[in-house]
């Protein structure tokens, strides 16, 4: 029987590991805590390892415009964390060795693939929805990366493909 190399996913913190979302809990998710002896686990937290408090007051990303950047800010005290932010996730990723996959948080304007809330001002409604800042940057230096989000993950279909493809990036890697 052929050993399988043992791959190496990075995941968001809060699902499972500290209590470091915004509120200051974390999610349990039965998936990662099947997966925990099968893979090597890199843990992340782009806003509590960025230096933010937790608990903290919500963040939400702002794009006033097609020409304008995407921020990060605290809509309560009107905080752009942007710089913050981006200087760690710039140092993270320069630091990460080949990973084979990621599993991030849905629907958090930092880690969610496809599903962060964006608004159009820092007081306004949402208007569009995107990558958070964090994995915007993933794609950008890794743009083959394979990623899920822990609620994707919940059906066997997609569960069962994302673990084919980092086994298979694994064994690429090595």
């Amino acid at each position: 029987m052929e050993k399988f190399q043992k791959p190496v996913v990075v995941i968001s913190r809060c699902l499972g590991f500290d209590n470091c979302r915004y509120n200051g809990q974390k999610i349990q998710n039965d998936f990662v805590d099947k997966i925990k002896d099968y893979v090597n686990i890199i843990t992340v937290c782009p806003e509590s390892d960025s230096g933010l408090s937790t608990p903290r007051n919500a963040l939400r990303l702002v794009k006033e415009n097609k020409e304008s950047k995407l921020k990060i800010i605290q809509k309560k005290n009107n905080i752009d964390y942007t710089d913050k932010m981006k200087s760690y996730i710039e140092e993270f990723l320069s630091h990460l060795n080949p990973v084979a996959g990621f599993i991030l948080k849905n629907r958090s304007p930092s880690c969610a693939i496809s599903d962060a809330k964006i608004y159009n001002s820092i007081n306004g409604v949402p208007s569009n929805k995107g990558s958070g800042i964090f994995t915007k940057s993933i794609k950008e230096k890794f743009p083959n990366a394979v990623m899920e989000d822990e609620g994707r993950l919940t059906n066997f279909k997609l569960r069962e493909d994302f673990l084919s493809k980092i086994y298979m990036k694994a064994d690429f890697n090595n």
